[in-house]
């Protein structure tokens, strides 16, 4: 798409970096006592249920990015859209740890539909969304419910969805809403 835009790139390669950094991390977290790791992660592989490992990934990119951007005078510009931010559907400090977000008060399909005016081919538009925490991850499968029906519960209401997918979009809204503000000062007047 760069190539395609003529936008310059800069690759930078971060695998070696998260390999050696994630086998430090967990080499000194295997010095804490087993009984301090919470259930869902003790002596598990699945990164599905190792969301500090998976996020690891994220954060890295970004400070990748601010690097670069620091250096050249730039500023950092975010992916995420009004259907992935009003759920918290991004890493705090990682992919929402952001300058601007253009594109961050149209919903999913809007941005599909601006890709596809600025002449972005159908298989980009149509690949399935996936931030590539793990092989196979994609946003829906990880989120539990489609984009389509997310946008139906933000333009027309939770009467318009299931009870329980409204419930569940609810609860993720209120979960995640320390990913959308400044962090507390205590005494500070809210």
């Amino acid at each position: 798409m760069a190539d395609r835009f003529r936008i310059p790139t800069l690759r930078v390669d971060l695998a070696p970096t998260y390999d050696l950094f994630t086998a430090t991390l967990g080499t000194a977290l295997a010095e804490l006592p087993a009984a301090q790791w919470p259930d869902a992660v003790r002596g598990s592989d699945d990164p599905t249920t190792n969301a500090p490992l998976a996020n690891v990934k994220p954060r890295m990119r970004m400070t990748a990015l601010y690097f670069v951007a620091n250096t050249l005078n730039y500023m950092v510009a975010g992916t995420g859209n009004r259907s992935e931010l009003s759920i918290g559907y991004f890493t705090k400090f990682g992919d929402g740890g952001v300058d601007l977000l253009p594109i961050g008060d149209l919903l999913k399909s809007e941005v599909r539909a601006a890709a596809k005016e600025l002449g972005v081919p159908d298989a980009v538009i149509d690949k399935p969304a996936s931030a590539g925490l793990w092989p196979g991850q994609t946003d829906e499968a990880e989120m539990g419910f489609t984009y389509a029906a997310l946008e139906q519960y933000l333009k027309t209401g939770a009467e318009t969805v299931s009870p329980a997918l409204a419930m569940r979009i609810e609860r993720l809204m209120r979960t995640s809403q320390h990913k959308r503000a400044l962090a507390p000062t205590p005494g500070a007047d809210s």
